[in-house]
């Protein structure tokens, strides 16, 4: 059994955006969303102000108790086709549970989109209490989604996350003006 102020601790000091160097991001994104890149940490606060259906994702991880980590990377490990990817790692303490998103663009709202998407399959895995394997999560998967190829799953609400973000986020920068 893990000493519970161990984990504490841990969660604790993860819970900011940094730099390379360990420098805090601005602006500052929920504490459950963490994301290691200033560029998309900025697109996605943004994000967040123009986008209601990227705020409901963001709000629903909380709710159910997902801390999520974002990272940039050229290509997702699973799939170098993939704009992003959800990893079936899943890691925690009692009933919070932390994630990670890959994606490959890190900034602009192509990527905020990416993610809106990758949260969207975020919140479909915290649903399940029980998932907390590589085995679970592709079970959890294969019951709600298509198997694209090995490892690789695919869900309606995720797809249909992503557009409506992408939408909500043109027609906002259409309705602003130019920037």
């Amino acid at each position: 059994m893990r000493c519970p102020t161990v984990a504490t601790a841990l969660l604790a000091a993860l819970m900011v955006s940094a730099t390379a160097d360990g420098r805090p991001c601005l602006p500052v994104l929920p504490s459950h969303i963490r994301v290691t890149n200033c560029r998309l940490a900025a697109s996605l606060a943004d994000g967040l102000v123009r986008s209601p259906t990227l705020r409901q994702l963001v709000e629903g991880v909380a709710a159910l108790n997902g801390i999520v980590y974002v990272v940039v990377e050229p290509a997702p490990p699973v799939n170098k086709t993939l704009l992003g990817a959800l990893s079936h790692r899943v890691s925690g303490s009692g009933s919070i549970r932390v994630l990670r998103i890959n994606v490959r663009r890190d900034r602009g709202d192509a990527a905020v989109a990416t993610v809106a998407h990758e949260l969207r399959h975020a919140t479909e895995l915290l649903e399940d209490t029980s998932a907390r394997t590589d085995a679970d999560v592709s079970a959890r998967f294969a019951r709600i989604g298509v198997e694209l190829r090995a490892g690789v799953f695919e869900t309606d609400a995720a797809i249909a996350s992503e557009r409506a973000v992408f939408r909500e986020l043109h027609e906002s920068r259409r309705h602003s003006g130019p920037q």
